[in-house]
């Protein structure tokens, strides 16, 4: 009888192999687009590659963060930093239109929603002191647990 014991691996596993294939495929890669691929990876290499492949069909041989973030429907992180603004400032209006912006660039409504929780878990790590190494990267998904 054998055992396999699986386990996830980190953000930055998934995007180092990922910058490996790119390098010997001879595709440029900017490190915030496989940075992007492999957070939204969840720890599985194989998802990693599934990501990667729908947006290089998409941008071809030079791979940007903008591309990512328009194939996978991510948004980015000024988005969810402007919007936690607006809602420490009581501006509802502008909160929601934050989110309005977003949605009509075509950022997945479910990955906006996702992004700002990680956002928020992330804002209130870094005012913690004493984080250990690598905290930050590690991201959550509650609904695969």
């Amino acid at each position: 009888m054998q055992r396999y014991d699986f386990r996830r691996l980190t953000p930055a596993q998934v995007r180092d192999r990922l910058a490996q294939i790119c390098q010997a495929d001879g595709i440029e890669a900017e490190p915030e687009a496989l940075e992007i691929v492999a957070l939204r990876a969840d720890g599985s290499m194989r998802d990693g590659l599934s990501l990667f492949d729908q947006v290089f069909a998409y941008s071809g041989n030079k791979v940007t963060a903008e591309d990512v973030r328009r194939t996978l429907g991510v948004p980015d992180q000024a988005s969810h930093l402007r919007l936690l603004e607006h809602l420490v400032a009581g501006a509802a209006g502008l909160a929601v239109g934050e989110i309005h912006v977003s949605l009509e660039r075509g950022v997945d409504p479910v990955e906006y929603i996702r992004g700002f929780g990680e956002f928020l878990r992330n804002v209130l790590f870094c005012r913690l002191s004493g984080l250990p190494d690598g905290a930050l990267a590690l991201m959550p998904n509650v609904s695969r647990n």
